[in-house]
């Protein structure tokens, strides 16, 4: 049985202080089965083997400044004032965006390799995912 483990850190200045630091570990396997005493004498099967791995990679914003308030300004007068509008709301508390993966894998190689099969069975699942919301223009504020 071989098996591997792995844990990376990473760090970004595109999320809050509290949030900056990130670790995604991963753990992979694999059983090759056919290098087992028990199926030495099965000659049909030239490799046989199972493989599993979980593991989770990070995401930062693409953006910069994402934890701070910031507001741009109309290019146009609304009753002869300008005005702003917030562009981006302060966002103390957004994460990593995570994605946990899990895979499963066969390989089977059979009759001195004439028939072989490698089969992969896998979900990837994404925790705190980054969407972007659209702000109403009612949220302008008038500046005298």
């Amino acid at each position: 049985m071989h098996h591997q483990c792995w844990l990376e850190g990473d760090v970004t200045s595109r999320l809050a202080r509290s949030e900056r630091y990130g670790l995604f570990p991963t753990l992979s396997a694999r059983w090759r089965v056919s290098g087992e005493k028990f199926l030495e004498n099965v000659k049909q099967i030239d490799d046989l083997s199972f493989r599993f791995s979980y593991g989770r990679s990070g995401n930062a914003p693409k953006s910069d400044y994402t934890f701070y308030n910031v507001y741009e300004t109309f290019d146009w007068d609304f009753m002869g004032e300008s005005g702003v509008y917030p562009a981006n709301m302060e966002l103390k508390k957004l994460k990593w965006e995570t994605v946990v993966g899990t895979n499963l894998g066969l390989t089977l190689a059979m009759f001195k390799n004439r028939v072989s099969l490698d089969m992969e069975v896998y979900r990837n699942r994404t925790i705190d995912l980054f969407s972007t919301v659209f702000k109403s223009l009612l949220l302008m504020v008038i500046t005298p």
